[in-house]
């Protein structure tokens, strides 16, 4: 069986999970590897076969998702040309974590298109949401990226289609090391003098901000300032004894299974970010709107408290496996978009 693995490449967590998945897809089938999306810094570690432009996005130096930027940045003329020269024919089954451009090839040429990613969890209604639903953003979720089967991953089984966080296992390794002082930091989404101003305000805390605004390390303070580094990350992040980011799905749920304090900042104008927070505060996570000098207390007193969260992690590869399989035998589960 052969397999076009589609990433979306507009966030590190998933290049993350693919770094987790396709091991095991390459270990059962033959597969190619798409990426589309320039906000990715991880290294991937693996050859990609298909390397679009895509869809990215733009952030305003205060933490807010930039439409406008976002919609400059889109070239269309690219888009539909991989789009249509894309050569979905010579697959039997597109794997799809939320990426657009093999979704929509696979829809108009008959090629079927199985969703494997944090954001299928979302064409499911049990999958919590803000109080204020965001239309036009749930349709996103159906047609962004359309699909004829899904398999979500979310931080509860809120749906017997999705499954526990698939955590990778350079992650898995780190689990046991001693903590240090410091508080690992990654809010992509912020400007890097805006998080070395906010967090130099606390003195008494040793901060970690990694940041693809730099290329060197730089101690400002009680700032040390990070560029993006795989394992700089990982070290960073296994000895520290909390964790500050937006709220996103991988770092997360990297953070939860080692046993982090956590505290998340939801990307202003991101609806993704909003369900993800809702989701993260059912289960006792901390959660803040903004950096601003008023939130300075509420930062002191999540780190004063014991409010780390335990979820279940188990192999959900296995059902993933199943599900191609399912292909072959026309087994495969199908998702009505009226759920």
């Amino acid at each position: 069986m052969k397999i076009l693995y589609a990433i979306q490449g507009t966030g590190n967590g998933h290049m993350a999970r693919a770094r987790e998945i396709l091991p095991t897809l390459k270990s059962h089938f033959e597969v190619d590897i798409l990426v589309s999306g320039k906000n990715v810094n991880l290294k991937p570690g693996f050859k990609i076969d298909y390397d679009f432009h895509g869809m990215s996005y733009k952030y305003a130096a205060d933490g807010k998702l930039d439409v406008l930027g976002s919609l400059r940045a889109f070239k269309a003329g690219a888009f539909l040309r991989d789009l249509i020269t894309l050569p979905v024919h010579q697959y039997d089954l597109i794997v799809n974590d939320f990426e657009p451009i093999s979704a929509w090839a696979g829809k108009l040429r008959d090629i079927p298109v199985l969703a494997c990613s944090h954001q299928a969890a979302y064409l499911f209604k049990e999958s919590p949401r803000p109080t204020s639903k965001d239309v036009i953003a749930e349709s996103a979720f159906k047609y962004y990226a359309p699909s004829d089967a899904q398999i979500g991953f979310h931080f509860r089984d809120y749906h017997p289609q999705i499954l526990p966080p698939p955590v990778r296992r350079e992650v898995r390794r780190l689990k046991g090391v001693k903590p240090c002082d410091h508080i690992t930091v990654y809010l992509p989404s912020f400007g890097v003098e805006e998080l070395v101003h906010f967090f130099s305000q606390m003195e008494q805390e040793q901060w970690h901000v990694f940041t693809k605004q730099t290329d060197q390390r730089i101690q400002r303070a009680n700032v040390l300032i990070e560029p993006i580094s795989n394992d700089a990350f990982l070290q960073s992040l296994a000895s520290s004894k909390a964790v500050l980011c937006n709220a996103g799905f991988e770092l997360p749920s990297e953070a939860i299974y080692l046993k982090k304090k956590l505290l998340v900042v939801p990307i202003k104008g991101q609806y993704e970010q909003l369900c993800n927070a809702a989701a993260l505060k059912e289960i006792g996570i901390c959660i803040m709107e903004n950096l601003h000098r008023e939130s300075i207390p509420q930062i002191r007193e999540w780190l004063q408290q014991d409010n780390t969260v335990e979820i279940p992690f188990t192999d959900s590869l296995e059902v993933v496996i199943n599900a191609i399989n399912g292909w072959k035998t026309n087994a495969a589960v199908e998702y009505s978009t009226s759920n």
